[in-house]
C-alpha cells in the first residue's frame, strides 16, 4: 500500500483532467485522497477475479529497492491474465514481465506516471489493444498449456525417483 500511496498526489492532479474512480482492493485501511473518487474494497478470495475484471487499467508502482528486487511480479501476471492494461515501475522481475508499450506502460518518475496514466485514461482504443495483447501474452507465457511439457517432465522425474526407492 505504501507504494500506491507514493503516487496519490498524481491522482489529485489527474482528477482535475479526467473523471475516474480509484478502486483500491486489499489496502487494509481507508484513506481519503482529496479531489479523487476512491473506493476501498477488502480483499476476498471469492471476489478477487471479479474485482480485477472490474478494472479499466491497473497500477503497479514499486520503489526500486532490495525489497522490490525480491517481489515475484505475480500482480503483473494477474493483470495480463485478466487483460488489464497497467502501468508499472520496471523494478526487479516486474521489468521482465510483458512487453512494454504493447501489454503495459512503464514509469519511474512522476512525469512518466502522469504521462502513462493520461494516455490510458484518454485512449480507450489503446486500453483495448493492450488488453488483447496482455491476455495473449499471459496465455503464451504463463498458462498450463505453455508449461505442460516441462510439468510432465518434472512429474515423470518424481515418479522415476520414487520408483528407485
Amino acid at each position: 500500500y505504501s507504494y500506491l500511496r507514493s503516487i496519490f498526489p498524481l491522482f489529485r492532479q489527474l482528477a482535475k483532467e479526467h473523471r475516474f474512480l480509484l478502486r483500491i482492493v486489499g489496502a487494509g485501511r481507508e484513506e481519503e485522497v482529496p479531489g479523487v473518487d476512491v473506493e476501498f474494497l477488502p480483499w476476498r478470495l471469492e471476489r478477487e477475479l471479479a474485482d480485477l475484471q472490474s478494472f479499466d487499467l491497473a497500477l503497479y508502482p514499486i520503489i526500486p529497492d532490495a525489497w522490490a528486487e525480491g517481489k515475484s511480479g505475480f500482480k503483473a501476471i494477474q493483470y495480463l491474465s485478466c487483460g488489464i492494461p497497467y502501468v508499472a515501475t520496471p523494478a526487479g522481475v516486474v521489468a521482465q514481465i510483458g512487453c512494454e508499450g504493447q501489454t503495459h506502460l512503464v514509469a519511474t518518475s512522476e512525469g512518466e506516471w502522469l504521462d502513462a496514466l493520461r494516455r490510458l485514461l484518454s485512449d480507450p482504443a489503446l486500453r483495448e489493444r493492450m488488453s488483447r495483447e496482455g491476455r495473449r501474452y499471459a496465455v503464451e507465457h504463463y498458462s498450463v498449456r505453455a508449461h505442460a511439457q516441462a510439468l510432465a517432465e518434472i512429474f515423470g522425474n518424481v515418479v522415476k525417483r520414487k520408483g528407485r526407492r
